[in-house]
């Protein structure tokens, strides 16, 4: 899956996939998100500025690895954890990629499958501070293989 964020029109509300022939379920659905510049001259990006601000996704199949890669622009993280890829649930092997409070990047992915009265056992790595103060532009990334049965 490849996205570019390159809209049709200033009120397009899907972020399509560009891989060759990707079926048309693995487009984007943008939810209350606006187009905005990016991080280079005539290149759009998304500005998500409300907590529901979202692009919903559909990634069907099980994989051993992912690899995500985003050019991100923080203007501020003023909840705890503050999404830059998040599944619905936090079963096993659903990844959550996020900045924390901190302005670090933060990846969970569940490991262990146990009963629902349980919680599973999280995989946790934190990495580099990527915000501190302004708007600059950063360039997170993870790649994750074998962790926990991505899905």
């Amino acid at each position: 899956m490849g996205y570019t964020f390159e809209p049709l029109n200033a009120w397009d509300r899907t972020l399509r996939n560009q891989q060759p022939d990707a079926p048309e379920f693995t487009n984007g659905s943008v939810v209350g998100a606006q187009w905005a510049q990016g991080r280079w001259r005539g290149k759009q990006a998304l500005a998500f500025k409300s907590p529901g601000d979202r692009v919903r996704l559909a990634v069907a199949g099980e994989y051993d690895a992912i690899t995500l890669a985003a050019w991100v622009q923080v203007g501020g993280v003023d909840r705890n954890y503050n999404s830059l890829f998040l599944t619905d649930t936090w079963t096993h092997g659903n990844p959550h990629w996020q900045i924390i409070r901190s302005g670090a990047v933060a990846w969970e992915c569940t490991t262990v499958k146990v009963p629902a009265s349980m919680c599973s056992t999280p995989l946790f790595y934190l990495a580099r501070r990527i915000w501190a103060s302004g708007s600059m532009w950063h360039p997170p990334s993870m790649c994750a293989q074998g962790c926990c049965g991505i899905s």
